[in-house]
């Protein structure tokens, strides 16, 4: 188990290397993200942890990311959610933080409004108000809000982001957004 444990971890640090030496999307990257994603998802398959699974589905969500493959990416990030939750002892919120953000945005790409909506409320449930990945889940919920004319949410959002003491020592390029 520790053997496939270390060998889902290294395809996760491989694919880490991929996604940071790409420019752009590259097929042959995608293709090599889809390959570890299988060699993973047999790792875990044979060798079922908590730990073989994370890397599983963190592998299959930016393979599915690098595929430009959206909606797969919705499908194995609520596949993660699903694990997430029948492992409750071992995860934490932050997890369920990173398959639901991964969510927001892929629901956001694709125009699922509802979907995207309902993932931003597992990311405020995950992360804590001021942190980076709080501003992110608002910047798409706020697009989301905006795209399904509610308005109102929108601009309540847009308070509650910019009333927050961080909000200033975002960068200027998240502060438009």
């Amino acid at each position: 188990l520790t053997l496939a444990e270390r060998e889902s971890r290294r395809f996760n640090e491989l694919l880490d290397l991929e996604y940071a030496l790409r420019v752009g999307r590259n097929a042959a990257t995608a293709a090599k993200a889809l390959e570890y994603a299988e060699r993973s998802k047999e790792l875990f398959e044979r060798h079922p942890s908590f730990q073989t699974g994370l890397e599983y589905y963190r592998i299959a969500l930016r393979s599915r990311d690098l595929a430009n493959d959206p909606r797969g990416a919705i499908l194995i990030a609520i596949e993660a959610e699903e694990f997430l939750r029948a492992h409750q002892h071992l995860s934490s919120r932050s997890y369920s933080g990173e398959f639901a953000l991964n969510r927001v945005a892929s629901s956001f790409h694709i125009g699922d409004l509802a979907g995207g909506l309902e993932a931003a409320k597992i990311c405020s449930e995950s992360f804590t108000i001021g942190t980076n990945n709080w501003f992110i889940t608002k910047q798409y919920e706020f697009l989301l809000s905006m795209h399904s004319r509610d308005f109102v949410r929108a601009r309540q959002i847009y308070y509650d982001v910019t009333g927050d003491p961080r909000f200033i020592s975002q960068p200027d390029h998240a502060r438009e957004k």
